[in-house]
């Protein structure tokens, strides 16, 4: 997808790659022409996931168009392709009548593609992807613009969403490989994922597919070439496993993790890193930024780090006026006033602790050690953020993994319940208090289960009749444990 000479790419990530320079990872621009590899492409789950079936050139294209949409956009626009960029060729190549054509026949396709979102076989939506692409004549791009329908997938996400460097993608070769990386990526900050078989299958459009019924056909013209590219030429390392009940796969298990030195993991330490820089230069008379319990006079209150001795004795704090106290906080931020006055209420040679608090908060005695104290608060600060943000993100990423298991597991049930089954749902609810309860069994009754009803069956058929494994799974945390050892 790239436009330039490989020397001038190797050029351009060596100077994104620079640790020492966080600006590094905006879009680079040479001749003012700028370098698209250096962009991100972010796009809603429900995309990720979603069934589609495109070209390698439409992907491509897509990726490219989606690159240039800005975090700050409120609007789908327009956007313009590098017809070379589609083409991941070198600049200044001239694009021959045979690659014009490829593109033009691929491209056109596109106002007829659409995305399915498939939430079980009887609840799904299909959107119409693009709404219109353009070429000009003697213009060397084509103008894509998407359909409204998908805005919300593709503007103002700030969850559940998977994004990637342009970069990480651009040297992809074989028509699944992207659909299975962003697969992966996706549950990077997890670490692995359990796909079931049939959906993957009917993500890439393959379901219908005789020759891959069978895993092995699957696994040795699809899978296995793919997951070597992805390890090859992306930011990612993939391993896989087959997971099976009997002789037969039912998922596949995908472990991933980022390459060391790679543009995404330095772009993710660049980012922290500058999170905190920015934290630590804040002004220590902030007050919404030093939020700390009230001191009391006569409380011993050390707000640094710094190590002290195990048979050091500590003595009760030497007594200052009140009215000093409250005045110097006036003057100075409490939390600064606190800090002084605690280091000095430790020395015994200070025979007017009051006096000595004033003219050290005067001439800064204590300044360094205050702004390392601060450093040091701001720093654990950030690392407890970054923590809980982890957190929350690895429970989003469980929670879109337990909803799809959640209906395969009530789907399963649902299908093998049987009459007598139905007849004891019936039986059970139907002259129930719940006004819920007994309309889904009215519903049973009348032959017109919906949604709702079939789902309240199935759930009650496992806690009925389930296994105990099965009944457990129930519970999202019970399943974050089992499958991802992760405490919820």
């Amino acid at each position: 997808m790239a436009t330039k000479s490989n020397k001038e790419q190797q050029d351009i990530k060596s100077l994104m790659m620079k640790e020492d320079s966080f600006e590094s990872f905006k879009i680079v621009k040479g001749d003012d022409v700028e370098y698209i590899g250096a962009r991100r492409v972010v796009k809603s789950n429900k995309i990720v996931e979603s069934r589609q079936k495109f070209s390698l050139t439409q992907q491509r294209a897509i990726i490219l168009a989606i690159a240039q949409i800005k975090p700050t956009d409120e609007q789908l626009k327009p956007l313009k392709v590098k017809i070379a960029d589609i083409l991941a060729l070198p600049d200044g190549k001239k694009i021959s009548g045979a690659q014009y054509q490829q593109v033009r026949e691929e491209i056109m396709k596109l106002t007829n593609s659409s995305i399915d979102i498939i939430k079980n076989d009887q609840s799904w939506v299909s959107y119409g992807f693009i709404s219109q692409v353009k070429k000009e004549e003697r213009e060397n791009f084509i103008t894509i613009k998407f359909n409204e329908d998908i805005k919300p997938f593709l503007l103002n996400l700030k969850s559940t969403y998977t994004s990637y460097f342009v970069l990480s993608v651009e040297n992809f070769r074989k028509v699944h490989s992207i659909r299975i990386y962003e697969l992966c990526k996706q549950y990077l900050k997890i670490g692995s994922r359990k796909i079931e078989y049939q959906f993957l299958l009917d993500m890439l459009y393959l379901k219908k597919s005789k020759l891959y019924q069978k895993y092995g056909r699957f696994n040795e013209n699809v899978l296995k070439p793919c997951i070597k590219e992805i390890n090859e030429t992306s930011d990612i390392f993939v391993e896989y496993e087959p997971v099976k009940d009997g002789r037969k796969v039912t998922h596949i298990y995908l472990k991933t993790r980022l390459k060391p030195h790679s543009m995404e993991e330095k772009y993710e330490r660049m980012r922290l890193l500058k999170s905190k820089e920015r934290k630590s230069i804040q002004t220590t008379s902030n007050e919404d930024t030093l939020k700390q319990a009230p001191l009391s006079l006569d409380t011993a209150y050390v707000r640094t780090n710094v190590a002290e001795s195990k048979d050091k004795v500590t003595k009760k704090p030497a007594a200052i006026v009140q009215n000093v106290y409250d005045k110097l906080t006036q003057k100075y931020t409490k939390e600064k006033v606190d800090f002084v006055y605690e280091l000095i209420s430790e020395r015994d040679d200070i025979s007017n602790p009051s006096g000595y608090l004033i003219k050290a908060l005067r001439e800064g005695y204590f300044d360094d050690q205050f702004e390392v104290a601060n450093m040091q608060r701001s720093q654990a600060s950030d690392a407890i953020q970054t923590s809980r943000f982890e957190y929350q993100d690895k429970k989003d990423q469980i929670n879109i993994a337990y909803d799809q298991f959640r209906k395969n597991l009530l789907r399963r049930y649902y299908e093998n319940a049987s009459d007598e089954d139905l007849e004891e749902f019936i039986f059970t609810y139907e002259e129930s208090e719940n006004t819920m309860e007994k309309r889904y069994a009215q519903e049973y009754i009348d032959s017109s289960p919906s949604p709702y009803a079939k789902n309240f069956f199935a759930t009650w058929l496992i806690e009925n009749h389930g296994s105990d494994d099965d009944k457990l799974m129930l519970n999202v945390k019970h399943y974050a444990k089992i499958e991802y050892d992760f405490e919820w």
